[in-house]
């Protein structure tokens, strides 16, 4: 068998391949992100369209489909909002983002992917990096 190809992203998040299944809001649930992860690569969650007991359902239900010690992800779609944001930005949390991170964190997830978590958000990423999680 031909050695694995090992990159920064693979030693990042432990993976056995440089694949990462992004976490498409309604489309990456459960059954394909731990499919994409059990076969060496990284799947993610998309958050997008759940509350925080879907997201702890659906983070619940990845861990049942998942081989011992096999990461995964979360995806959350954090757009600026406010000033100097467009108009067309909405909060794709319904304005839960504390609670859906206290589930990510509660449940585990690992690596948490944010479209943007904004510049001035510090306690969001304190949280999250002071809890050993990877981001991207």
């Amino acid at each position: 068998m031909a050695p694995m190809l090992r990159t920064p992203l693979t030693d990042l998040l432990k993976i056995d391949h440089p694949v990462m299944c992004a976490g498409m809001g309604g489309i990456t649930y459960s059954k394909l992100v731990a499919a994409v992860s059990n076969c060496g690569g990284i799947g993610t969650v998309g958050a997008i369209g759940l509350d925080p007991e879907g997201l702890r359902e659906e983070i619940k239900n990845c861990k049942k489909l998942l081989k011992p010690g096999v990461p995964f992800g979360v995806d959350l779609l954090l757009p600026k909002l406010g000033a100097g944001a467009r108009k067309t930005n909405k909060d794709y949390t319904g304005g839960k983002l504390h609670q859906m991170i206290d589930v990510i964190i509660e449940e585990k997830g690992g690596l948490m992917c944010a479209e943007s978590i904004s510049p001035g958000d510090l306690e969001n990423k304190r949280r999250t990096f002071s809890c050993g999680f990877s981001a991207v």
